[in-house]
């Protein structure tokens, strides 16, 4: 069994020394080839990172001057906004001025403030009428203001009733560029569309206004030789994205050779085989060290699966793991030997609490049951009609709850009742019970669950309401039609019994009925956090008949915090 601290000791040593060595073998032979492709690579790097850095450059003007946008909605006052534009510009020194105009081009505000230009027209200034066609943003060509002798660039942005412009003083952009050279001696240059300089390394160029030898341009990227100033120099270009701009970058020919022979080369070859070595290195590091990880990991997906078994080494291969894992094997098989008697006593707890509550349910069902029998026998002895008909009322509310705990004692979960079902047995029940002779009594439920605790009233009030259409529900000479529909729309429940009987009896208000039925109604729709209402059929007056609904949440609202 070998050690997993010496694996990573040895394979750190070879991962730091064989990439160096190897390197330094290849830069000696690389080192007098490729050069000149090297160095073009190189500054096109450097030219293409200049055209994102000034492309971020121009974008932060872009960003402040959207930033305007939200001053401009309405309910800002004039007083507001000027604040904000005086902040936007203070301490910016390559920011010359920011302006808003009607879409006419009148200055509506200008920062830094100058009363005598507000009100005048600057529907002529460059990008003006294109950003005012066309939208959107606009960069205008580069030209030299009158107030600020600087090379400026206009940034205008549609802001729909409005138009928003920054005026950026391009001299900084030639202090930006500057320190962005890969070398001192290197010359970057941002030109315009028609060639001229608008930034420089040097800044003679952009205030002699020059233009770029036209042999510097080329497609992307695309290296160029020319003469400037008495010298060779080598040259790439790259477009400025989102401008009509393009970056120079050029280097001095006579330097390029050198510089690329003992450094670019160099690093180059040598970092491209210390990133070989390593990727080798660590490939063989990753191969010896993840056999026993993967090992644990099937192990643990056994466990996950409900196999609690221990690992078995000696089948895998217990020689090929290091001696560093022998505690992770140990603590392993205690940890699933744990969690499988633990979860054999949970097993065995559950099983016994759910036969317990299975039979609680069915004895208090049975002992339900006693008393409806002992209620039907105690009717047989009574004279008086309407005494028996409170009996039987009363057997069969006492059968809908013996009939949620019949439910809850086949089904599975003890917790809730299939209402489906449940309202099937009950509606039957008093269908056959009230109308032995045979009625029509349709029925509609949807298959959904319902906790005993809402079950238990919402059965009290389908017994009470479907028992009340079935003796008072019949139209005259023929028996009573009544149908009976149990949703659960959108976490809801919605429970209608509908006759085409004669109605409720002419001024008898449900909400105040001193009857035992309807008051039981109110009470435990009350009880349910839900309504009832006593409507004719489809609700239209002039129809017989009476249709009850009542509607609750099937989860009980939580109580708010005392």
């Amino acid at each position: 069994m070998w050690s997993l601290r010496r694996l990573f000791l040895v394979s750190l040593v070879t991962a730091a020394l064989l990439p160096a060595t190897v390197g330094t073998v290849v830069a000696s032979l690389v080192a007098n080839s490729g050069a000149r492709s090297m160095a073009f690579d190189s500054m096109r790097s450097v030219a293409r990172s200049v055209a994102l850095e000034t492309q971020r450059y121009l974008a932060t003007p872009l960003r402040m001057l959207g930033s305007v946008r939200y001053f401009l909605e309405p309910g800002r006052g004039d007083a507001e906004r000027r604040d904000f534009l005086e902040a936007l510009v203070w301490n910016k020194e390559d920011i010359d001025a920011v302006l808003v105009t009607d879409r006419s081009g009148t200055i509506l505000d200008l920062v830094p403030a100058d009363p005598r230009r507000l009100g005048t027209d600057v529907s002529g200034s460059p990008g003006f009428s294109t950003v005012a066609e066309g939208g959107g943003f606009v960069y205008s060509q580069p030209y030299v203001a009158i107030a600020t002798g600087s090379m400026t660039v206009s940034l205008w942005l549609d802001f729909g009733e409005r138009i928003g412009s920054l005026l950026l003083n391009l001299e900084k952009l030639s202090d930006f560029v500057r320190p962005l050279r890969a070398d001192s001696s290197d010359r970057i240059g941002i030109v315009d569309a028609r060639g001229r300089f608008i930034a420089h390394s040097q800044e003679e160029f952009v205030i002699e206004q020059r233009h770029a030898e036209p042999a510097t341009f080329g497609s992307d990227g695309a290296p160029n030789e020319f003469i400037e100033d008495e010298r060779a120099w080598l040259a790439v270009s790259t477009p400025v994205g989102g401008t009509e701009w393009t970056v120079l970058y050029y280097r001095d020919r006579a330097l390029v050779l050198e510089s690329s022979r003992k450094l670019q080369n160099r690093m180059l070859a040598i970092g491209l085989v210390s990133a070989l070595a390593s990727a080798l290195a660590a490939w063989l590091l990753g191969r010896s060290l993840m056999r026993p990880f993967d090992f644990l990991v099937a192990g643990t997906r056994a466990v996950a699966a409900g196999r609690y078994g221990r690992l078995e080494l000696a089948a895998a291969g217990k020689s090929t793991f290091p001696k560093e894992f022998a505690p992770f094997v140990t603590a392993f098989d205690a940890m699933a030997e744990a969690i499988g008697v633990r979860e054999a006593e949970l097993r065995q707890a559950l099983d016994e609490k759910s036969v317990l509550i299975k039979e609680i349910h069915h004895r208090v069902k049975n002992n339900l049951q006693i008393i409806a029998s002992l209620l039907a026998m105690q009717a047989r002895s009574v004279r008086d009609p309407e005494d028996r008909k409170l009996i039987h009322a009363s057997q069969d509310r006492i059968r809908s709850i013996a009939l949620v705990h019949e439910q809850l004692y086949r089904s599975d979960d003890l917790s809730s009742i299939p209402m489906a079902e449940y309202a099937r047995s009950l509606v039957e029940h008093l269908g056959s019970s009230l109308h032995p002779d045979g009625c029509r009594l349709d029925l509609e439920a949807d298959d959904f669950p319902l906790g005993i605790e809402r079950a238990l009233p919402c059965g009290l009030v389908m017994n009470e309401l479907v028992t009340n259409a079935l003796k008072y529900g019949a139209a005259a000479g023929r028996g009573p039609a009544i149908a009976v529909r149990l949703r659960s729309p959108d976490g809801e429940v919605v429970l209608e019994v509908e006759d085409d009987g004669p109605g409720l009896p002419a001024g008898v208000d449900p909400e105040t009925s001193e009857s035992l039925g309807l008051s039981l109604v109110g009470s435990l729709a009350k009880q349910l956090g839900g309504s009832v209402e006593w409507l004719r059929p489809n609700g239209e007056a002039g129809r017989s008949g009476l249709l009850v609904r009542l509607r609750f949440a099937r989860e009980r609202a939580e109580s708010p915090p005392a």
